[in-house]
This record gives structure tokens, C-alpha cells and sequence, in this order.
């Protein structure tokens, strides 16, 4: 299964299908068109993927035609790894405060800023809010040059990214792909956690900007961009 999960996860990256091992032992195919041509040479699988944000990769891939169900399985994927990475941010906040010479343990003030520092949310599996987290883990794994490259090698992806009448109807993050300031990935993780909020909390009375995106709506049939960002950032 590992291996078997390890090949069909190349063959999705290389080929663009999202072929996965059924429970019930039966090859399930779906080819969707390719954002471009590209030369799969494959290769005898050298690294095996955890299962369970393997699984929500295919669960998101399988689910063309439900736009918030694809988007929150690609988010959950992610999320899978928040306590990894939100813990190394930890760690480095840790490692860089003890270093400084200026920092006296016997202090109270001093330790009372490593604590706030390190202050974790309710989540007891990591630090920091939700967004926190997921903005360390798109950090620690993905540079902003491939975001940038990933956003401008489609050319209607790009214009998506760049045209505000377009990109606001999901979501008022903008991501800065021609410079004017911003981290792009702090943006990134803003956009991807502002529209994940807007699928999840429905809730009445809510101002325009964090109104619900819900089945069916103008919102939804435009999110066609943001989840192939969602996949981009989970693959």
C-alpha cells in the first residue's frame, strides 16, 4: 500500500491522474485536461507518504464538481502537518531568544517574553492560532519564488490572481504576484485560511467580506483558482 500510494502519487504530479487505491480493490480513473504538456518519466518510488493527508490529497482530487468539498479536503491535507511545523517555529523562537546574550533566565521579564512568545492556542497539538500555523508550514515548505512561478505560469490563473473584480469575489486577500509590498506567503496563508473560514462558518448576519460561500453560489463557481492553489500548497 505504501508503495502502491507512493507511485500513484508521482503519477498524479507527472501525468495529471488522479488514479488511487480503492478499499474495495477496484482502479478508479479520472483524467482531467492537463494545465500543460509535460514528459512523465517515472521513477521506482524512494520516498513513502503518510497515509492520512494521502488520502484527503485523493479524496480532493475525486471530488471535481464540489468546489467546497475539494477545497476543505485539500486545506485538511495541510492541515495535517500543522503540528510539525508550528512546533519547529516553536523551536526556532526558542533557539534564537536563548541565544541572544542579552537574555537572563533569572529575569522575570525576560522569561515572561519567551512565554508570550511561544504562547500556544487552544490547539494542544501545536502553537499558535490556526492561521499561525498553517502560515509556518506553507512557510517552512514551499519558497515564494515557486508560489510566484505556480501563480504566472497560467496565463488565465494569473490574470485571475492580478484582476480584483475577479479574485475578490471569493476573497478580498490579495496576493502580491507584481511586487506593491506584502509577504506573499504570509498572503497566501490568508487567502487559503480567509476562504477555509468562509466554507466552514455559515453563520447569519455576518458583513459582506466574511459572508459564507455556499454550494451553488457565484462564489463557489469561481473558486477554480483557489483550489488548484489549495492543491499546489497540499501537493
Amino acid at each position: 500500500e505504501r508503495m502502491g500510494n507512493a507511485f500513484l502519487f508521482q503519477l498524479d504530479l507527472l501525468a495529471e491522474i488522479p488514479m488511487y487505491i480503492s478499499p474495495h480493490r477496484e482502479l478508479r480513473i479520472r483524467i482531467l485536461p492537463s494545465s500543460g504538456s509535460r514528459s512523465a518519466e517515472f521513477q521506482f518510488p524512494q520516498w513513502e507518504y503518510d497515509l492520512e493527508p494521502l488520502s484527503l490529497y485523493w479524496y480532493a482530487r475525486s471530488a471535481t464538481g464540489l468546489p467546497l468539498l475539494q477545497f476543505l479536503a485539500f486545506y485538511q491535507a495541510i492541515e495535517f502537518y500543522f503540528p510539525v511545523y508550528s512546533v519547529r517555529e516553536a523551536q526556532r523562537i526558542l533557539q534564537n531568544t536563548l541565544k541572544n546574550p542579552t537574555f537572563n533566565v533569572q529575569r522575570d521579564s525576560d522569561v515572561t517574553r519567551l512565554l508570550t512568545a511561544l504562547k500556544s492556542s487552544s490547539r494542544s497539538s501545536g502553537f499558535g492560532t490556526e492561521k499561525e500555523q498553517l502560515r509556518d508550514t506553507i512557510r517552512y515548505c514551499i519558497r515564494s519564488e515557486e508560489i510566484i512561478k505556480f501563480l504566472i505560469e497560467d496565463e488565465s490563473r494569473k490574470q485571475y490572481f492580478t484582476d480584483k473584480k475577479k479574485f475578490s469575489v471569493v476573497s478580498d486577500v490579495r496576493i502580491p504576484i507584481r511586487g506593491g509590498g506584502g509577504d506573499i506567503i504570509e498572503t497566501v496563508a490568508e487567502r487559503i485560511y480567509d476562504i477555509r473560514c468562509k466554507i466552514v462558518h455559515a453563520k447569519e448576519g455576518q458583513s459582506p467580506e466574511k459572508a459564507a460561500i455556499l454550494p451553488f453560489s457565484k462564489e463557489a463557481q469561481n473558486m477554480s483558482s483557489d483550489i488548484e492553489l489549495a492543491r499546489f500548497v497540499a501537493r
